[in-house]
Formats: structure tokens, C-alpha cells, sequence
């Protein structure tokens, strides 16, 4: 009998990476062959109450009168953002499989641990401690099964740098672990040199995904012309220039899916996009401008001609940048990364997918493998 495998990882937030990693990695282990759902853990005990988020925005008020035009945008349009959170949950409740419990908090998990074989954390940024919704659950603090196996696929720390504490901690959580790995090279250092030991460079998993089998699951977008599919999660105004300079030089219109209120106003935003949605529009269109980390793996996955940009400075403590600019390196894309002030250059060459295959096959040939050893290993023992 194969083993059965407890994923847990942020599988049920409104965000198009995070929802779709978890698809992949899921579907990727399903078409092996073996029982795999999620562990529905909800983090609720890391979320503000209602009191102390009026307190919270009370303290803010003198932020938020000198953004007022920022955070007005933002409420008129949030009847049709919605929407798309019905479209989510829509392709949450079709695709995403869980275990038949639910835990709202850390201590529920821990007082009626879910019994599997296996259980893998990751992917997605699930160690970055800088997150609000970090939690011990996602070093599988809560298993009490000597005889289960801990591994971690592609989990992110997100960050460059870590504070001595937050690396302390980090490091009695992966002591008890069989399988390590990270999703960017600088975190699995970042890991040897806290555990002492190997740590695998992996990819995200919906690189595991060829991109038929994310056609199968994506909804064509109903855009007629060509088009620039613009997804910013930042509010920096250098990657709206840089569109707008696009716009001119091929004659395309652009798109916007809005996360920003600096989007949500244009005459070309499209609200009514979910996770299926997502796909078709990058998978269609002519051109894709993004921030967003799995807005530049999908435009590989789809080969589109697509520019990325940092969403926020090197130079903030909590900055994520090397998310990208990590990836990008890895494939040989590092041109495409569009720098503050950088202006769009005359002689651009296209991308050469067949040379960025060549980057990513080994790298997706070694993912899988190290996948199936974590799904072969009950009753084994692997620490490197």
C-alpha cells in the first residue's frame, strides 16, 4: 500500500500563487498515484480580533488621511473585487482536496493531530517569519508520530537575511526534520547553516505541471485583441511607466489585473479573474508585466514574452525581492529583471525558451526525484 501523504501549506488564501502551488503539488502527487489532502489549518489564532483591528486602524487614521485618495479607490472597488473572491473559492472547492477536519487555531491542531505516513510542508513562503500568519504548524510542530516522516518541498524563507532570533528558531524546527529543502538557493544556505546539513534546491511546484495540464484547468480569457497583461502587487509607479512605453512601442493595449488601487480605476481592469482565469489571461496574452513571483513562473511555464519587477527596495528589512531575481537567475532570465528607471531598450531580443528549457529540465528532473524519494520513504531514514 503506498503511503498517505498530509500536505499543509497556505492552501485556502485569495492569492494566485499561493492557491495554485498548492494545486500542483497535490496534483503532481495524485498523478502518482498515492493519497494526498491538504491539512485545512486556518492560522485563526494569529488574526487580529475585531477590538484590536479597530485599534489598529484608530492608530493609523494619520496614515490613512494622508493616503486618502489611495484608500478611496480601494473601498469604492471592493464590491467588485468580490467577485473574484467567489471565483477563488469557486476553484478552491473544485480542485483543492482536505482532510475532513478543520482547524481554526495552532491548539486545535495539536490536541487532534491528523495521522498520515507522510506529511510535507511547502511550497510558498510558509518559513518567512516576517509574515503575519507565520505559525510553528508549517514546521510540523504538531506531529506526535515517531515513526511519520517530516519533509519540506520547496518551502520559501522569502527573505536574504535573517535576524539571530528568527534563525534560532528556525533552527530547532528543522532539526526533527528527514527531508530538507527550499525553493531559492540563498534560503537552502540560509538552512545548511543553521541545521548543519544539506538542503536541496527545488522548484516551486507548478513547475511540475507541464503547461497542458494547466490549459486543462484554466478559463480563456474573453479579450478579443492582443494584449499586455499587466499584474502588480506593489504600488511603485516605474513598472506603469515601463507598460505605458510598451503599450507605445508595439501598439498593444494593456490589461490589468488590480491588486493595487493604483490599477483598480483604469478602463482595461479586469476584476471578474480567479485562479482559472489567471492562467488563461497570461496564457494568451501578447506580452506580461509583473511583480509577482508566480506571474514570472507562469509566463516561463506559457513561454510569454513577459518583464518582471521588484515590488519593493532592496533595502527594506522585509523585502522579498529575491524571490524573483533568484528565479530569473536560475533560468537564464536575469535581462528580463526591469530595474528601477530602466528604460526599454530598442534592440530587445525575444526569449529563447528552448535555452531556458535547457536551465530548467535539470532543475525540474531533480525536483521530482527528490519528491519520490519523500513519497517512497516510510521506514527509512534520510537526513543529509
Amino acid at each position: 500500500m503506498k503511503n498517505r501523504v498530509g500536505l499543509i501549506t497556505y492552501h485556502f488564501l485569495h492569492n494566485y500563487g499561493t492557491m495554485l502551488q498548492a494545486y500542483a503539488l497535490q496534483s503532481k502527487i495524485r498523478a502518482w498515484g498515492y493519497e494526498a489532502e491538504y491539512i485545512d489549518y486556518r492560522f485563526k489564532e494569529l488574526t487580529q480580533s475585531p477590538s484590536n483591528r479597530l485599534i489598529t486602524r484608530f492608530k493609523r487614521v494619520g496614515y490613512y488621511l494622508g493616503n486618502y485618495k489611495y484608500y478611496y479607490i480601494k473601498a469604492m472597488h471592493s464590491s467588485k473585487m468580490s467577485i473574484r473572491k467567489a471565483q477563488f473559492d469557486d476553484f478552491y472547492l473544485k480542485n483543492i482536496r482536505t482532510g475532513l477536519l478543520q482547524y481554526a487555531t495552532l491548539q486545535e491542531l495539536e490536541a487532534n493531530p491528523p495521522e498520515y505516513d507522510i506529511y510535507i510542508v511547502g511550497s510558498d513562503q510558509v518559513w518567512n517569519p516576517n509574515l503575519s500568519c507565520s505559525s510553528p504548524a508549517y514546521f510540523l510542530s504538531f506531529i506526535k508520530k515517531d515513526d511519520s516522516k517530516k519533509a519540506a518541498y520547496a518551502p520559501s524563507i522569502g527573505v536574504a537575511s535573517l535576524t539571530t532570533s528568527q534563525e534560532q528558531k528556525i533552527a530547532r524546527h528543522i532539526r526533527k526534520f528527514d527531508f530538507l529543502s527550499c525553493r531559492e538557493i540563498t534560503g537552502s544556505r540560509l538552512l545548511e547553516n543553521m541545521g548543519g546539513r544539506n538542503v536541496l534546491h527545488v522548484l516551486d511546484p507548478t513547475f511540475l505541471l507541464e503547461a497542458d495540464r494547466w490549459e486543462d484547468v484554466m478559463v480563456r480569457p474573453k479579450i478579443a485583441e492582443p494584449y499586455i497583461l499587466c499584474y502588480f502587487l506593489g504600488d511603485t509607479k516605474h513598472p506603469r511607466e515601463y507598460v505605458r512605453e510598451l503599450e507605445k512601442k508595439t501598439g498593444i493595449k494593456a490589461y490589468y489585473i488590480p491588486s493595487s488601487p493604483l490599477d483598480m480605476a483604469r478602463k482595461t481592469a479586469i476584476f471578474d479573474a480567479g485562479p482559472a482565469e489567471f492562467l488563461g489571461l497570461i496564457r494568451n496574452a501578447s506580452y506580461v508585466c509583473t511583480d509577482s513571483f508566480h506571474g514570472s513562473v507562469f509566463s516561463i511555464i506559457f513561454k510569454k514574452q513577459f518583464y518582471s519587477f521588484c515590488k519593493r527596495s532592496d533595502n527594506e528589512q522585509t523585502s522579498d525581492n529575491i524571490r524573483i531575481k533568484e528565479l530569473l537567475k536560475s533560468a537564464g532570465l536575469e535581462a528580463r529583471l526591469i530595474n528601477p528607471g530602466q528604460q526599454m531598450r530598442d534592440d530587445e531580443s525575444n526569449i529563447n525558451f528552448d535555452l531556458v528549457n535547457s536551465h530548467i529540465m535539470p532543475m525540474k528532473e531533480r525536483s521530482e526525484e527528490y519528491l519520490l524519494e519523500i513519497l517512497r520513504s516510510k521506514g527509512q531514514t534520510h537526513v543529509t
